[in-house]
């Protein structure tokens, strides 16, 4: 009988093992090997083989997806036609072998090898779909996630930094602040003797001097300036108000013995139109005329200086933390924000050449003294005044009864009647204005006190 090719059901279960069916005497004996079913729909086929009367045989093998070749989407994998979406046999590679499982489930993507979903702790960071390479839970750069850069440690996907002034090992690298890597923007500081210390400086312009030491943190251990802009001092003009004029009486000489004026038996001292009684009988009185004497309020000579200014300014602060990692007798500083200066300082009041190990030298002024100023306003004389005055002789006591007038010029009047009381009258005029002086500018602003900083290079 002869050998009859069959085509078989594609269900059927992939790659079943040798399988043989004898039928009865005067019928077909099949046999079923290595049965491929097509991926998708394409026909099957078996061998089988016969036994003759002779004992030869004869066997008739097809191939997936017919004719050798296998359908859309599929490709032949031991002479079988499977999908290129099965990451088992490769996805669409050329190969047949499994994708790799890279921290991470296999998958097909547009036929190629990709991974479905990252294990935990890994993540995809390059962009290649195929793998999950990165460790998120270990990498610096990808610390919990990727592009999460860490600066200290990362530790189960949780940035560790060192703190680099409180005397712990945050990070857990077993090194504490200033034996720390992490740590290169600190330094330890040992402050020579004579010298004051740690600080950070800020000495630079005045416009974005800080206000405070909050930023550092720390507390202000010192504040300065340089640069010191002065302008020469002003004072307004002096001016004198209106002028006037006194007339101080002289006393009134009266002489009892002759009419000549040449023996001084007594004096009044006159007042303007006070009535005084006479100590004698006069019979010749003399008074001198009175000096005129003038004044006028001064004004002006205020100073007008604008207060002196500076183009540096400096704030030394002392941190309030300090760090270990250091020699016994050193502290672990630095770190400090913009605008302060990136290295540690010491200072000390004076000029002074740096230490070793600090040579970086800024000099600060302490402050400035000024004493600016004008000299004061002051009138003179004013030029024609004049005075006059008279004296009027009473007989009775109290300025009354018969009178005689006895002129203040100096020269000797002969008194008819002795005056028993007198009294005087004065009268003054001024037409011109007092001279004014003074209103000189004086003094100078100086600069007062000098520290010295000296910040590491």
């Amino acid at each position: 009988m002869p050998v009859v090719p069959l085509t078989l059901p594609t269900m059927l279960p992939r790659r079943l093992g040798f399988a043989a069916l004898v039928l009865a005497a005067g019928a077909c004996s099949f046999a079923w090997e290595d049965y491929e079913p097509a991926a998708t729909g394409g026909s099957s086929q078996a061998s089988a083989s016969s036994s003759g009367a002779s004992g030869g045989s004869s066997t008739s093998t097809g191939t997936a997806g017919g004719s050798g070749t296998c359908g859309s989407g599929e490709k032949l994998c031991d002479g079988m036609c499977v999908s290129n979406s099965d990451p088992m046999l490769g996805c669409a590679n050329a190969s047949c072998d499994p994708c790799p499982n890279t921290n991470g489930p296999p998958s097909c993507e547009g036929g190629a090898c990709a991974v479905s979903m990252c294990d935990p702790g890994f993540a995809d960071c390059d962009s290649d779909p195929a793998t999950c390479e990165t460790s998120t839970n270990t990498s610096t750069q990808h610390c919990g996630g990727c592009n999460m850069p860490c600066s200290g440690s990362c530790v189960n996907g949780t940035c560790l930094s060192e703190n680099c002034t409180n005397g712990v090992d945050d990070d857990g690298d077993t090194m504490i602040d200033c034996a720390d890597p992490d740590c290169s923007a600190f330094a330890c500081i040992d402050v020579p003797s004579g010298w004051k210390g740690p600080v950070a400086l800020y000495d630079g312009p005045i416009g974005t001097l800080p206000v405070d030491c909050t930023a550092v943190p720390g507390t202000t251990d010192y504040s300065g300036f340089n640069g010191l802009d002065a302008a020469a001092p002003v004072c307004s003009g002096c001016s004198c108000g209106a002028a006037s004029v006194t007339c101080p009486l002289q006393a009134l000489q009266l002489d009892a013995l002759s009419g000549t004026c040449t023996t001084v038996s007594g004096s009044v001292t006159q007042q303007d139109a006070v009535c005084l009684a006479t100590p004698v009988a006069a019979l010749s009185a003399k008074a001198a005329a009175p000096t005129p004497q003038t004044s006028c309020p001064p004004s002006g000579g205020v100073p007008n200086n604008p207060p002196p200014t500076w183009q540096i300014g400096g704030l030394a602060c002392t941190p309030t933390a300090q760090g270990a990692g250091c020699p016994a007798t050193s502290v672990c500083v630095g770190g400090y924000p913009s605008p302060f200066g990136p290295t540690t300082c010491i200072s000390k009041s004076g000029d002074h050449n740096c230490p070793a190990g600090f040579t970086d030298k800024h000099l600060l002024l302490d402050g400035a003294s000024d004493t600016r100023g004008c000299t004061a306003c002051a009138c003179g004389a004013a030029p024609g005044a004049t005075c006059s005055a008279t004296t009027t002789g009473y007989a009775a006591a109290g300025c009354s009864g018969t009178t005689v007038a006895i002129p203040d010029d100096g020269v000797c009047h002969a008194l008819a009647t002795a005056p028993a009381s007198v009294k005087a009258t004065v009268t003054g005029s001024v037409n011109s204005a007092c001279p004014a002086s003074g209103g000189t500018p004086v003094g100078t602003v100086a600069a007062s006190g000098e520290t010295t900083f000296c910040c590491a290079p």
